[in-house]
Parts: structure tokens; sequence; C-alpha cells
């Protein structure tokens, strides 16, 4: 049995539905983040045959979890160093500038 085809979309008079763009239901979630998550999850594997995707999805997820994990670390430690030279160095140092910088691209504000 084949399973309903992409896209699918969360129906917008009803944010824990979804269906596909053809507005037929495919299924009925408990909240409006089910929906989204599993919609997200559905579109990205789009053309993949279910057999696969553990394969192909969890070496990539298991990276990028790394790569996640060391951000942070390499954010904690640059903030700490920001903040610790910020006692020998103007605040517009060309260093300093860079650091902040780096930091809020971390977080997502640039």
């Amino acid at each position: 049995m084949a399973h309903t085809p992409e896209p699918w979309i969360v129906d917008q008079d009803d944010s824990t539905m979804i269906e596909t763009l053809g507005g037929i239901h495919v299924v009925s979630c408990q909240d409006d983040d089910d929906a989204d998550r599993i919609v997200a999850c559905i579109n990205a594997c789009a053309g993949l045959k279910s057999k696969d995707i553990e394969k192909v999805v969890r070496q990539p997820l298991a990276s990028y979890r790394d790569l996640m994990r060391q951000r942070d670390q390499l954010l904690a430690a640059l903030e700490e160093l920001n903040s610790v030279s910020a006692r020998g160095f103007l605040y517009d140092d060309p260093a300093r500038v860079k650091a902040r910088k780096a930091i809020a691209s971390a977080r997502g504000e640039e």
C-alpha cells in the first residue's frame, strides 16, 4: 500500500488537522505543534522510501546534534572570553567586535 503523497499541509481552519494540497484529510493531531512537526518531517522525507528513511536520516541527525553541541560549547567559551577580556580591552577593540558578532550570529540574533 502506498502512503499519501506529499506535500502535506496543516489545515488553515483547524491547525490540528493535516491534509494534502488537494484537501484530502490525512490525520488529526492532539495539538498544533504535533501537526506542524509531522508535516515538516513528512515533507522533508518526500521521495524517500519508508524503509530508507531510517538510514538516510539517522546519521545526518546525529552529526547535526554533535555540531549543535559543539556550537553551544564554543559559544559559552567565547562569551566567557569576551567578558573576561573586556577588563583589558576597549569596547570597540576589533577582536571584541568580532566576538560580539559571532555571539549574536550563534544566538540567531544577526
